[in-house]
């Protein structure tokens, strides 16, 4: 169906009249004669002025007004309906982005508060902890070991004297530390009167032998060579610890004890000035 611009302009070029006749007569711009023609009517004014202008338009060519205003009402409620938009839908993409922010925001701050957590707890620690170096234990001092020494060409093996550190409280260690000679029975170190209140411990190594000795709850570690003597004095009960049983020699208070067990056996005793004879080789055990 043809619209109101094209019935306009058919009837004016039917009548061999310009825009500028028309508007000469109607008193209309030829710009609004134009946009009329080409159905342009947004760019007339608003309000009742494109009806007065269809209306004198199509009364200065002759033609039924009333049916052009009727077709001018029907033109724009379908040009109208095509430019306007499809109402949409409901718009979720603003939610999910509210929601995505808010989840952000919640991550964030519950990283946050980890984080400040996190230093709150070790400042707290490091206020009420000890120092540094308070509160390292102090490291048990290696027992004082010498080789023994080329033996002399006499009837009896050389000594030697061994300073060890004693622990604390205990009493000063005998002097004395005896290295056996090749091809002889190794005989007890040579310890002064032993003190019944006290426990002289002598170790002589005959292979490699990893050592601990636990006075007063102070662990104190060593490796014994092939020919080492350790000796020390103790007036609390220990725990002695050998990691090669059949690679020394234990006396007590100057006399041996029994074997302690084979090589490569770990063994662990509990001594004390008051049981150490209960660990005592019988007479004539080996």
């Amino acid at each position: 169906m043809a619209t109101v611009g094209e019935i306009l302009k058919q009837k004016r070029q039917e009548q061999n009249l310009t825009l500028h006749d028309v508007s000469e007569v109607t008193k209309i711009s030829t710009n609004f004669l134009d946009a009329i023609e080409n159905n342009a009517f947004k760019k007339l004014p608003r309000g009742v002025f494109p009806k007065m202008f269809i209306r004198a338009y199509a009364r200065h060519l002759g033609l039924d007004d009333d049916r052009l205003i009727q077709l001018y009402y029907e033109q724009s409620a379908e040009i109208e309906t095509q430019e306007t938009p499809a109402p949409e839908g409901p718009r979720m993409a603003p939610i999910r982005q509210r929601r995505g922010h808010w989840t952000r925001l919640l991550v964030a701050v519950v990283v946050m508060g980890a984080l400040l957590g996190t230093i709150y707890l070790v400042y707290q620690s490091s206020e009420s902890g000890p120092p540094l170096d308070d509160a390292t234990p102090p490291e048990p001092q290696r027992p004082v070991v010498e080789p023994a020494p080329a033996p002399a060409a006499t009837d009896h093996p050389a000594t030697s004297a061994a300073d060890v550190p004693a622990p604390n409280g205990a009493p000063s260690p005998a002097d004395s530390s005896v290295q056996p000679t090749s091809g002889e029975t190794p005989r007890p170190p040579a310890t002064t009167e032993p003190d019944p209140q006290s426990l002289v411990l002598a170790l002589r190594a005959s292979a490699v032998c990893w050592v601990r000795v636990v006075s007063e709850g102070v662990p104190q570690d060593f490796i014994l060579q092939p020919g080492e003597t350790f000796q020390y004095s103790y007036v609390k009960p220990i725990v002695l610890q050998v990691g090669n049983a059949g690679g020394v020699t234990l006396f007590l208070n100057g006399q041996a004890a029994r074997p302690l067990g084979t090589t490569g056996q770990v063994m662990e005793l509990n001594l004390s000035p008051s049981n150490w004879r209960d660990h005592l080789a019988a007479p004539g055990e080996p």
